[in-house]
Order: C-alpha cells, then sequence, then structure tokens
C-alpha cells in the first residue's frame, strides 16, 4: 500500500514538474515572439499615400524612436487654395504605451481646449474620431485624433490601450497606430472640413498597411 502511494506521489509530481516545464517554455516563447515583434523599424509608414484627393505632400520626416518602440511620419499637405494640414502617424508593433496622446502633447505646448466633439462617418466602418479646436492667443487650430489597429479604432489612447490589452488577452498581438491631423486657421468651419475630408480619405488607407502588419 506503501509503495502504491509513493508511486502516486512521484507520478503527480511528474505531472506537475511537467506542468511547470511546458508554462515555462511558452512564457520563453511569448516573451521570444514579442522580443521580435517589438522593433518599429520596418513599419512603412512612408508608403501612405503622397496625394489624398487635392491635396499633395509639400514636406515629410520619417523618424525612429529610441530603442525603437515607435515610428514617427510628420507629413504637410497643401492644396491648390494654399490651405495647410500636418499630419502626425505614430506606429508601434507591441508597445501601446509609447503611442502619444495628442491631447495632453498639445496643452503641453501651451494650447487649451475650447471645444471637443465625436465625429464618425456614415459608413459602418468609417472613422470615429475626436476633434478638438485649440486655442492659444489669438490663434486657434482644429486637430483631429484617432487611434487603429487592423480590426480596431478608437478616439482616445484609453480607449485604445483597453482595447489592444483586450486583444493580448484574447490571444491577439496587433500593431497600433495613432492619427493626428492639425489645421491651423482663421476659420474653424473651413478648417474642420478640411482634417475631416483628409482624414476620411487617409484612415482606410492606414488601417490596410496595420492589417499588413499582423504578425504570424
Amino acid at each position: 500500500m506503501k509503495a502504491e502511494k509513493i508511486k502516486g506521489t512521484i507520478s503527480k509530481r511528474r505531472w506537475a514538474q511537467g506542468l511547470v516545464l511546458v508554462a515555462l517554455l511558452a512564457t520563453m516563447g511569448i516573451g521570444w515572439h514579442e522580443r521580435r515583434e517589438i522593433s518599429a523599424a520596418d513599419i512603412p509608414l512612408a508608403q501612405l499615400p503622397q496625394q489624398i484627393g487635392s491635396w499633395q505632400t509639400a514636406e515629410e520626416e520619417v523618424t525612429l524612436s529610441e530603442g525603437n518602440a515607435y515610428r514617427l511620419l510628420q507629413r504637410t499637405y497643401e492644396n491648390a487654395d494654399g490651405r495647410t494640414l500636418h499630419v502626425r502617424i505614430q506606429a508601434t508593433h507591441t508597445r501601446l504605451g509609447s503611442l502619444r496622446d495628442w491631447s495632453l502633447a498639445s496643452m503641453a505646448e501651451g494650447w487649451s481646449i475650447q471645444d471637443e466633439s465625436i465625429w464618425q462617418t456614415a459608413q459602418v466602418s468609417g472613422v470615429k474620431a475626436r476633434i478638438q479646436i485649440l486655442v492659444k492667443g489669438p490663434h486657434s487650430r482644429v486637430a483631429l485624433t484617432w487611434y487603429t489597429s487592423a480590426e480596431s479604432q478608437a478616439s482616445t489612447l484609453q480607449s485604445a490601450q483597453l482595447k489592444a490589452w483586450r486583444d493580448r488577452l484574447l490571444g491577439g498581438k496587433r500593431p497600433w497606430a495613432s492619427m493626428y491631423v492639425v489645421a491651423q486657421t482663421d476659420s474653424v468651419a473651413d478648417a474642420e472640413q478640411a482634417v475631416k475630408q483628409l482624414s476620411q480619405q487617409l484612415a482606410p488607407e492606414l488601417q490596410q498597411l496595420m492589417s499588413e502588419l499582423e504578425p504570424d
């Protein structure tokens, strides 16, 4: 009887050791997989269209953050009327904490929020973004903020982070990007129309780019 008990105990210990080993290997595998995805150096943000409708790229700069946490595209679009739109697009594979809260960034630059609303296009799977009217002294500008992965979107960084963690709990590791479109102008109505027009056409291109970055 004692021998059987000892045998059973040894068997249970081996099973427990085996489970610990499997868990350890899985953890190592996940860690390796995440390390392999962390670099944002290969995210081809510059492939986003240079021309969007009547808007043509005038200036562009693409940079990589220290530690390869995210890639940043800063681009200026102009149209035939001389209107200028500044676009910043930031993308990362797994470091969601590296994405910028553009609203806080603008306030750090001395801008204050005069008005804020959520804008959504008519399409079922269209853009749902945050629009803010910002003021600093006599100057005003309109800013649109949008976050996206291949399958989800959000109008704030907090919402994007919640959706990203939900995806990870379900086994998904989707890259995310943020888009920030700014128009500085004397006419708020015209500026708002301009940022909506550009964003509505640029957003699907960015979402398609993120879908092509889906990990294997």
